[in-house]
């Protein structure tokens, strides 16, 4: 039996934005890899923004600071 981790992301808003966006079918261990992965991108995204906000000397991440950092992980101009 495969032990699944705890995950932040809920599966069933994953599946109402697929069939908004035109999905039909979608099997459940591709909603749950698409919410692994959008877990790790928000990991990432929001470790790159504190950078941003401690390079100014804040301790608050700031809307800038999301931008910036998205920009760089996507490269984005």
């Amino acid at each position: 039996m495969k032990k699944s981790k705890k995950r932040e992301l809920y599966i069933e808003p994953l599946k109402r934005i697929a069939k908004k966006s035109g999905i039909t079918r979608i099997s459940k261990e591709a909603l749950e890899e698409i919410a692994n992965r959008l877990e790790t991108h928000a990991k990432l995204l929001s470790q790159r923004a504190k950078g941003y906000a401690r390079k100014s000397k804040r301790d608050t991440i700031k809307l800038e600071d999301v931008k910036k950092a998205e920009k760089e992980a996507f490269f984005i101009r």
